[in-house]
């Protein structure tokens, strides 16, 4: 989600009628009150939760002109990625291998929904090419964000900003495309998620 510090005045669509639009512009203004403290010189901001993808009809409302970015990546590997990981307890979905893989198809099908009825514009992108083929790949992501060119795309890890996500160290190293077929390492392992995600050997 990439969008600018700035609320709507006014919805450009309904909210559900249980929702007023005055509260749809409070949970924005409030929201917006947060990152201030954090940084109130920044113009911009970047909100990579990795449960982003149920709220996208509330942030639509909130603000319907954030860039919503959709990185897409080979299931099996996201899937390792996210079991691998030492996720807090809002993420217990995937310490097992079965409901992780219930859980990657429900937002599948949660985010091809979204993508046929919001009206906010979804941008998808291919982890794989991102990784291959860095600079089209971010040249097509600032086309689509109305942003320009600068290099420091590229060198994002040299920034000298904090970061406290799980994937700290990979901020802090130069984009590469050894994780692509990570899942292949885990085979023998894995048939309870290939299973739960339907892939068939």
């Amino acid at each position: 989600l990439v969008g600018s510090h700035a609320p709507p005045l006014a919805l450009p669509v309904a909210p559900p009628p249980q929702i007023a639009q005055s509260q749809i512009l409070s949970a924005a203004e409030r929201y917006l009150s947060k990152l201030e403290l954090i940084d109130p010189t920044s113009h911009r901001l970047t909100d990579k939760m990795p449960d982003n993808f149920q709220f996208l009809w509330l942030i639509g409302l909130m603000f319907p002109k954030a860039s919503i970015i959709h990185c897409v990546r080979d299931p099996l590997d996201t899937c390792v990625s996210c079991y691998t990981t030492h996720f807090n307890e809002h993420h217990a979905y995937a310490r097992d291998q079965r409901s992780l893989g219930n859980y990657y198809r429900s937002y599948g099908r949660l985010m091809e929904h979204w993508k046929a009825c919001l009206p906010c514009r979804i941008t998808d992108i291919e982890y794989e090419d991102l990784v291959n083929s860095p600079r089209p790949s971010i040249e097509y992501l600032l086309q689509r964000t109305g942003l320009k060119w600068d290099d420091a795309c590229l060198e994002f890890h040299k920034s000298a900003r904090p970061v406290q996500s799980p994937s700290r160290v990979q901020i802090r190293s130069p984009i590469h495309s050894q994780s692509v077929g990570r899942a292949a390492r885990f085979s023998k392992h894995l048939q309870p998620l290939r299973s739960a995600l339907g892939i068939r050997e």
